[in-house]
């Protein structure tokens, strides 16, 4: 009877704590939104050739948080990009997307990133941001003021041994940004990415970015500069967990170093993005998340079994 009782109890503590996490908003009152590694689509989903949503290219891999491509073929040193910051449609509510290259994230927990990102609010207003990001570490925002249709080019290189400078230059205002920071990364791989961020235990909305093009694509390996073609990247598209596709890339380009991210019709969710999106495997964090002001988005996980398993996760550093 006694063990009765206590399973009893646990469930109920479970019940509680999964109602909870389903229902309350998104604990943001320091940090908020953030920057992740692919999460993948999971098993059986297939994509869906609805009306409003393109057809996967066949090959490619898929992602419930990237679009754009991604080499494992390292170590590489550097990694590089150009693309035009894409205007934002407003929204009634609060949606995201992020543009960014960077090394490490596909088969390793750390990764390196600099980019461009907008956040809508549901006064209408859109806010255009560069940023940097070592993960676990929060992300830090660069003193650049970027708009909608500024040309911007960076590039992240390794100098010396877990030694990395974060270059960033807006060709259209002529501001340019430089830093140096230490961070110990394996460089396994390189990512030219497009992607839905997150926002402490689920996925913002991906805002209607309408098309971004990447330019000038590289990466270093061997103190060799490659193409994106070159490193034996492959494409990936952004998926609904039930398969629908929310963004996809076109081939490269000739030149092998260029290509586009398209955003279909398809309605974007927080709720439909599973929570474990920015979950870092066995360190028992959540990833570091933006610095300001942070939205408040209420955030349903997927199941209340989710739920549980998350927050044991995230506050225990449970590793399954």
């Amino acid at each position: 009877m006694k063990s009765a009782v206590t399973l009893t109890a646990v469930v109920v503590a479970a019940s509680f704590i999964a109602q909870a996490l389903a229902w309350a908003p998104v604990f943001a009152a320091s940090n908020g939104w953030r920057h992740g590694r692919a999460a993948a689509v999971p098993d059986g989903a297939t994509p869906v050739a609805a009306p409003q949503a393109p057809l996967v290219a066949t090959g490619l891999n898929t992602s419930l948080n990237w679009s754009g491509y991604m080499t494992d073929q390292g170590p590489f040193t550097a990694v590089a990009g150009s693309w035009v910051v894409p205007q934002v449609a407003p929204a009634s509510s609060t949606t995201a997307d992020a543009t960014w290259v960077g090394i490490g994230g596909v088969s390793s927990d750390a990764l390196i990133q600099a980019g461009t990102q907008a956040l809508t609010d549901p006064s209408g207003a859109v806010d255009y941001q560069a940023w940097f990001e070592t993960l676990p570490q929060d992300m830090k925002t660069i003193p650049l003021d970027v708009h909608a249709h500024d040309a911007v080019n960076v590039s992240i290189t390794e100098s010396d041994t877990n030694v990395w400078s974060v270059s960033f230059a807006d060709a259209t205002t002529g501001e340019n940004y430089r830093t140096t920071v230490t961070y110990r990364d394996d460089g396994s791989s390189a990512e030219w990415i497009e992607e839905m961020p997150t926002a402490n235990i689920g996925a913002l909305p991906l805002d209607r970015f309408g098309s971004v093009s990447f330019t000038n694509g590289s990466a270093t390996a061997d103190g060799t500069a490659l193409t994106i073609a070159e490193t034996r990247a492959g494409g990936v598209a952004m998926m609904t967990p039930d398969g629908a596709a929310l963004a996809s890339p076109s081939p490269l380009g000739a030149d092998g170093a260029s290509f586009t991210v398209l955003r279909s019709n398809v309605v974007s969710a927080g709720r439909d993005t599973p929570s474990f999106v920015s979950r870092i495997p066995r360190t028992g964090g959540w990833r570091s998340a933006f610095g300001g002001n942070a939205p408040t988005v209420a955030v349903v996980p997927t199941s209340p079994f989710a739920a549980i398993l998350d927050f044991l996760r995230a506050h225990f550093g449970l590793p399954f």
